[in-house]
């Protein structure tokens, strides 16, 4: 009798362990708690899917990418839709002074990652890089959007990439008369299908809005 109550509270028991856990896959792992981060060794390969995101199949892939061609102000940011929610983990740089991210901006010509601040939106499927300083302005200055091994959806999956990728390449050659914002980028783009009825709305200006 005493066995069949022990086996039987058992799932009770393992209900309330995993009632205020974020990721039921880590609820019994020493090393989390409120004191300790979720991630204290670098990026890990699959991530606790974030709050409207969206999960697909196979590998990722880069729908969109801005800017690109010529006539851009050196406070662009860059802007990368993936087809799906994204490990934010494996993109990011460790740290804010770290050049190890893998999804990165440089100069062309030069390997050297330019520091910038990564934001996601739209539940992952959003990169928005924002170079911490003035990008260059000539007519031969041009910048590459690169991604890199390593990038991996919020369930493991790995963008195809053996060595890198330009995704686009962009001079910021704008007069400097131009003071004018422009929309960079807008999210979901037109006429694209399939569509989440939570979709998050987002529109990307070249500037800062006023």
């Amino acid at each position: 009798m005493l066995r069949s109550f022990c086996l039987s509270a058992l799932p009770l028991l393992a209900t309330l362990l995993l009632a205020g856990c974020d990721n039921v896959g880590r609820a019994f792992d020493p090393t989390v708690g409120p004191t300790n981060p979720t991630n204290p060794t670098g990026p890990v390969n699959i991530q606790v899917p974030p709050a409207s995101g969206d999960f697909r199949t196979g590998r990722p892939t880069v729908k969109a990418t801005y800017p690109k061609a010529t006539g851009w102000p050196t406070t662009v940011p860059i802007v990368v839709e993936f087809s799906e929610s994204m490990n934010t983990g494996s993109i990011a740089p460790t740290s804010l002074t770290a050049n190890d991210g893998k999804v990165i901006l440089r100069l062309k010509g030069t390997t050297q990652a330019l520091p910038a601040v990564y934001d996601f939106l739209a539940g992952g499927r959003l990169l928005i890089l924002r170079p911490t300083a003035p990008l260059q302005s000539t007519n031969t200055s041009a910048y590459e959007v690169v991604i890199l091994p390593g990038v991996r959806d919020t369930d493991g999956e790995q963008y195809q990439v053996t060595t890198e990728e330009i995704l686009a390449e962009f001079t910021p050659n704008a007069p400097t008369t131009d003071v004018d914002g422009k929309i960079l980028a807008i999210y979901p783009r037109d006429t694209v299908r399939d569509v989440p009825r939570n979709t998050q709305y987002i529109a990307v200006f070249t500037r800062a809005a006023n």
